[in-house]
């Protein structure tokens, strides 16, 4: 009779070579979606992707997911992609379709599934990534698309500036959406935004100078910003 002592080495090795492929397939997956996503090059009378690309996204993201169902930055790529149908309403400037994704009323229960799907997806990033900046910026930017300045959008924006105080892109986007919803926000919010303003725009950072310019800030002034009207675009992602 064999030793299961014996065998144990053989089997654990069978299933890290299954575990290596599965990802290797996930990576797979993910990178045609990168591919596809590259490629659809909108032109200027057709701003947004035609439906098909977003489904075949979608599948290869999916199949990404079930083989690397840990892997936080695939259900980060699927939250991104079902808030790019929020993108796309804003660029066609579908203002009704934007009233209906706020207002969760049932005559468009797809639509504002779509965001509640997308939020699921990075809270699901972070619980496999929790110190992720990109992921907790991700939960308060959407929040801010909807229109829900709740607790948990509170949290993901102070998480978002103190574990990725030199990620310009974090850093520029969460304050964009921050004075976005400027007067909403606690008065250590608002100081966190301003310091992360003025950091970068002292360090160089490319973006927070645009995030800058676009509310009407001096580049080197400590004036409070201004809070936006609710008529912007949802911040530049």
């Amino acid at each position: 009779m064999p030793n299961p002592l014996a065998i144990l080495p053989a089997l654990l090795l069978i299933a890290l070579s299954v575990a290596a492929a599965a990802f290797g397939a996930a990576s797979i997956y993910r990178s045609e979606a990168v591919t596809v996503i590259e490629k659809w090059g909108w032109p200027e009378d057709e701003p947004v992707p035609p439906a098909w690309a977003w489904e075949q996204v979608h599948r290869y993201l999916w199949l990404a997911n079930r083989l690397a169902p840990f892997d936080a930055q695939i259900k980060s790529d699927l939250g991104q992609l079902y808030e790019s149908r929020v993108v796309d309403a804003w660029v066609r400037g579908d203002q009704g379709q934007l009233d209906e994704l706020r207002s969760g009323e049932a005559s468009a229960p797809e639509a504002s599934t779509d965001l509640n799907i997308a939020l699921e997806f990075y809270r699901q990033s972070l619980d496999l990534r929790p110190a992720w900046p990109q992921a907790w910026a991700d939960v308060a930017l959407l929040k801010i698309t909807q229109e829900h300045i709740d607790a948990e959008f509170a949290l993901a924006l102070q998480h978002a500036l103190t574990l990725g105080p030199w990620e310009s892109s974090v850093q520029a986007g969460i304050a964009g959406g921050g004075l976005t919803v400027w007067d909403q926000l606690p008065a250590q919010l608002q100081t966190d935004i301003e310091h992360a303003i003025q950091r970068g725009l002292s360090n160089g950072s490319r973006l927070m100078p645009l995030v800058a310019r676009r509310f009407d800030l001096f580049e080197t002034s400590e004036t409070k910003p201004a809070q936006a009207t609710s008529s912007n675009p949802p911040p530049a992602r």
